[in-house]
């Protein structure tokens, strides 16, 4: 019967990590409605000795999959039975398990709701009858029929079984009932002296779309106590911090996660450089960077270096920003970068690599802002005394209207020196 239950949980598992099914939102809202039926207690009855033994064997046989055996020796036993409800429903509940385990849940739904209608077991018997049913209900995706026999087995259950809870809260949940979900997974947990790392999954998964971040952050720190080791789980937690604003959360749970050695993919490192830069510790961006760089985790494309180059900038390391520069500008499709890097030489004063460096990126051209990088030329061959090349890159970046006005300042302040020598 072991091997049945766990057959059964892992079918009804999987049915339940697709898409949620949208019921007709009347049927169901009846359905949850509804009061649950009470299930009266029947007394056991009598079996003779040689049907229990019978009945013994088809269930070793059904152990041993030995299913076929097992069905002949059951359609015996049910015209031997027939007269007598109690044992009668000890076949057909047995032959329910047999089709379960080959999977023919349509026949094993049959006989387990034949069970239930002869009402001749003792309690117990019938609400593990009535678990089976939701279970191969379950299995057939049939998850509307599987709420009210979920609640009318916990409704008659006298002693707390968080299992059921959960179960009838993974059910609501593919039915988009996603509040109620949350309230039978919050009572599965609580009612569990240990309760189990899928079920705070789902409950985060829950809180998060029904936008609750605060909870789903706390499911899912409830998950890492659970299991610190899986990565995926700081990386949700992470991306939960971002969705409700607290960046300096996601941040702290990254570079944990970094620590642990977790962060094995280039979108992660990436983010955790971008928070790092907007939480104000760009230093630390530019080593994460520069580690995924030598650990082949982050891809040497020109928008990478020029993320690095941006992370030094901030730090006001400058030389490792120019570095970084020198290895993104020829990737780039356009001089742009080149551009960024000669006025990064201006503010070092390092004239002659800013000329060299803006001619490149007025050269490989696609400039958004031509005129920008004609008055960082210029003014680079201004401090090297070249006026009239500064002159000439002037007037280039006065035919742009947005740099007209500043390109005619220098003009006028070139021709003021040489009109004075």
């Amino acid at each position: 019967m072991q091997r049945l239950a766990l057959l059964l949980l892992s079918l009804s598992l999987s049915a339940l990590v697709s898409a949620p099914v949208c019921a007709e939102n009347t049927e169901l809202t009846a359905l949850l409605k509804r009061k649950p039926n009470k299930i009266e207690d029947a007394l056991p009855g009598n079996m003779k000795d040689r049907v229990y033994q019978r009945l013994a064997k088809a269930q070793k046989l059904m152990a041993d999959a030995k299913y076929k055996d097992s069905l002949d020796l059951l359609d015996s036993l049910e015209e031997i039975t027939k007269n007598n409800a109690y044992a009668l429903a000890q076949v057909h509940q047995t032959r329910g398990y047999v089709f379960a385990q080959q999977e023919q849940f349509d026949k094993a739904r049959q006989y387990f709701q034949k069970t239930l209608d002869l009402k001749a077991l003792p309690l117990s018997a019938q609400l593990s009858t009535l678990y089976s049913l939701a279970q191969v209900t379950v299995a057939k995706e049939d998850y509307l029929g599987a709420v009210p026999l979920l609640q009318d087995y916990l409704h008659n259950r006298k002693d707390p079984k968080p299992d059921a809870n959960f179960f009838y809260g993974q059910i609501l949940a593919q039915l988009d009932a996603k509040k109620e979900s949350v309230v039978e997974v919050e009572k599965a947990i609580s009612l569990s002296s240990a309760p189990k790392e899928s079920w705070y999954r789902l409950l985060a998964a829950l809180h998060y779309e029904l936008k609750n971040y605060d909870k789903a952050s706390a499911a899912l720190r409830a998950v890492i106590k659970i299991n610190p080791e899986k990565k995926m789980y700081w990386k949700q937690l992470s991306s939960i911090y971002i969705s409700s604003d607290k960046d300096r959360e996601a941040l702290a749970t990254l570079e944990l996660a970094e620590k642990k050695g977790f962060l094995t993919e280039e979108k992660d490192i990436i983010q955790l450089a971008q928070l790092s830069i907007y939480q104000g510790v760009p230093y630390k961006a530019g080593v994460y960077l520069e580690k995924g760089f030598e650990n082949n985790i982050v891809a040497k494309t020109d928008k990478n270096f020029e993320l690095l180059a941006d992370a030094w900038i901030r730090a006001q390391e400058l030389d490792k920003a120019l570095i970084a520069l020198d290895k993104a500008a020829p990737l780039a499709k356009n001089g742009k970068i080149y551009v960024r890097q000669g006025q990064l030489y201006l503010e070092k004063e390092q004239w002659s690599k800013s000329e060299l460096a803006i001619r490149r990126g007025i050269k490989k051209g696609q400039l958004k802002k031509p005129g920008l990088a004609y008055i960082a030329l210029g003014i680079a061959q201004y401090k090297m005394g070249k006026k009239q090349l500064a002159k000439g890159s002037f007037e280039s970046a006065g035919k742009y209207s947005d740099q007209k006005k500043q390109a005619a300042e220098w003009l006028s302040h070139i021709g003021s020196e040489i009109a004075s020598r």
